[in-house]
Parts: structure tokens; sequence; C-alpha cells
């Protein structure tokens, strides 16, 4: 009997993960672009949807220059990417951490060039549970650190070097559709508490930073969009990635099979970021929040799409785009968070 049912739970499965599959997975694919000449930052590049970025970027002819944690991946990233683009012009630089703000500092000291034209913030973290995280070395709670506060400090860091890029530069924030679940609290999210707050959950936090990530583009894109430097965020959508390997055993495990049912192969993954980065369509675009369903379209509701769900909430008052979060358009919560984030990380 107990086989019978396993039977039967692993075909509803099956249909389950494929009827998922053809919802979520609006078939993308790249656009190719001429990057030669081109120098992009790429955070977060030794796995998942960041190496696959890297990939393609370098496959296009882009001078890539990947900040990573230690020597040891300095050397094995190198030795992935020239595998997969043998071609690849590429400087890896070890000992970065988003959760050490002096390590970033570091490498935008150290990047070693002196025009920049596009930078992709993709580096991220999913807290576990509901327990307090222990802070970081600056302080501060660590998701909130490292998807929030390190990519805004090296966003503006690398100021000097976007604002040289001859044809304008581009600022992307790798965010996620559980932005539509995070609201920022201002007793939390301050410069006394740092975002340290024992009983708040997973879902709370994730969502919560990557909501500042799509305010932190609107408003980045504000300050700096008469330097010739535009910033966008996107979700990649649901991919097969490693976000989730800080998830405890068991539920890591479960994680992963559902995401090999229903999620987008990693490289497919990496579609919307290269696009939001390199697609002609967007130069002079800022300010607006894509997703990987319509990224074939660039999430533009004046033109058709194959299929009702691709471009579902693209924003037809402000297009391209799609609708995000009503706190993202929100002037005084940019203001804010603008101001707290610059002081927290010294600027």
């Amino acid at each position: 009997m107990w086989r019978s049912c396993a039977v039967v739970v692993a075909v509803l499965a099956a249909v389950v993960g494929f009827a998922g599959r053809q919802l979520i997975r609006n078939p993308i694919d790249f656009q190719k672009v001429n990057l030669a000449g081109k120098h992009v930052v790429v955070t977060g590049a030794t796995l998942g949807i960041g190496f696959e970025t890297a990939v393609a970027l370098a496959e296009w002819g882009a001078t890539l220059h990947l900040p990573v944690r230690s020597q040891a991946k300095a050397e094995a990233l190198t030795k992935q990417l020239k595998s997969r683009a043998p071609e690849a012009k590429v400087h890896v630089y070890a000992d970065f951490d988003l959760a050490d703000l002096m390590s970033v500092r570091k490498f935008a000291k150290d990047l070693r060039t002196p025009v920049l034209d596009v930078l992709i913030n993709n580096a991220g973290v999913m807290p576990v549970g509901n327990v307090k995280l222990d802070p970081t070395v600056d302080g501060m709670e660590h998701a909130y650190q490292v998807n929030h506060l390190g990519p805004f400090l090296l966003s503006r860091m690398l100021v000097p070097a976007l604002e040289k890029a001859r044809s304008g530069a581009r600022v992307v924030f790798v965010s996620s559709a559980a932005h539509y679940m995070g609201s920022v609290d201002k007793n939390i999210y301050n410069t006394t508490s740092k975002g340290l707050k024992p009983d708040t959950w997973t879902s709370e936090r994730y969502g919560t930073t990557k909501l500042m990530n799509c305010i932190t583009a609107v408003a980045y894109d504000e300050h700096y969009k008469a330097k010739n430097i535009r910033a966008n965020c996107l979700n990649p959508g649901f991919v097969q990635s490693d976000l989730d390997s800080s998830l405890p055993p068991g539920v890591r495990e479960f994680s992963r099979w559902f995401r090999g049912l229903v999620a987008r192969e990693t490289r497919e993954g990496a579609v919307c970021s290269v696009t939001v980065a390199t697609a002609p369509g967007l130069n002079g675009v800022g300010g607006r929040y894509f997703e990987d369903r319509c990224a074939d379209t660039l999430c533009d509701a004046r033109k058709p799409w194959h299929t009702l769900l691709s471009c579902f909430m693209c924003d037809a008052e402000n297009p391209p785009g799609v609708v995000a979060n009503s706190q993202v358009r929100d002037k005084a919560l940019q203001k804010w968070l603008w101001v707290t984030s610059s002081e927290l990380v010294g600027l």
C-alpha cells in the first residue's frame, strides 16, 4: 500500500512540477550584445546565477572584474571561467566580503580599471530561522549588510569609475520577488539597532533586504542619472541556484528537489541580469524593476507578449518595467534609507 501511495505522490509531484514549470518558466534566452572594450564588475560570481552571468559577459567580449572571498576561490573561479569561455578577459580579486565593509572599500580602491561600464550587484545571502544572527565585524545584522549595506557602499564607491564610461554606465541590483513581502521598519533598520532583532523570521529579513535593493536602485538612479549612470533592479526568477545552501539539512535537500521540478536552469536564471545590464533597448532607462518572465520584451507593456503571464503586472503607465512594491516609490522612504545607509557605511 505504501509503495502504491509513493507512486501516486511521485506522479502528482511530476504533474505539479510540469505545470509549475510552464507557469514559472516562460522560456527566455540571451540576446547577444558586443561588449568588446567594456569593463564589468559582478559580485557573487563564484556560483549559480553570478557565475553564469560572468560566463555570458565574457563570451560577449567584456573584461570582467570579479571580487571573491579568498585566493582559493579566485583560482578556482578563473579556471572554471576559462573552461567555459577560453578567451575570457578576467581580473579576480581575493579577500572581498560584503560582510566586511573595509574589504569593500579595498576592492573599490584596487579596481584595475579607471573606467567601469557596468556593475552587477549579484551577491546575496538568505538568512535562516527566527533567531538573531551574529553581527558582522561592522556590527550590523548579517543579511542586512550583505544584501543591502555592502552593495550600497560598493555602488557609491565605484561612482568615479562609472561616471567615466563613454556611453553611460549601468548599475544593476539583483533583487527578488520576495521584495513584495518586505517592509522597512525604521525601528529596526536604523543607526542604533542596525537590523539586529531576534524575533524576525527569514522571510521578513530576506524580503526586506531585497526591497531595500529596489528602493536603492530608484534612489541611486535619481542621484546619479545626471552623471549618465542609470540604475535598475530585477528579479531573476525562481532559479536552480545555491541560495538555499545555508538552509538546514533536510530542508536544503527538499528545497533543491522542488527547485529541480519547477525552477529555471541556472544559466537561464542569469538572462534577466545580463539583459538589464546590456540590452541596447534600455539605454537611458533607470529606476525600474524587471522580472525574468518578460525579459525578452524588456517588460515593456507596449510590446505584444506571447503568453498571458509573461507581462503580468508590467507597468503600463511608466514602461518599461514591472510594478514593484509600493514602498519602492515612496520618496520619503527613499531619502530616509539613503541617509541612514550612508551613515551606517561611513559616507
